[in-house]
């Protein structure tokens, strides 16, 4: 948390961007930590999120599901 502070302190203008569908990605000074934030599907809200990690426990990625395909038909 104290990381994603110093981003936000460090670069108080950088989500403001003048695509929204664009992702930003942002790194802390000193740190190497970085934030990168996206739209958030058809809504804000709560989404399910899943981050997968490498071996030694390192992240190697994450998925965020925005819930757009989630009142699809089961099909068999």
């Amino acid at each position: 948390m104290a990381a994603l502070a110093q981003i936000i302190t460090a670069h108080p203008d950088a989500l403001l961007r003048s695509d929204p569908a664009a992702a930003v990605e942002i790194t802390g000074p000193g740190s190497g930590a970085n934030l990168i934030a996206f739209a958030s599907g058809w809504g804000d809200g709560s989404y399910p999120t899943w981050i997968g990690r490498g071996p030694g426990g390192t992240i190697a990625c994450v998925i965020a599901d925005m819930l757009v395909l989630h009142n699809l038909p089961h099909r068999p």
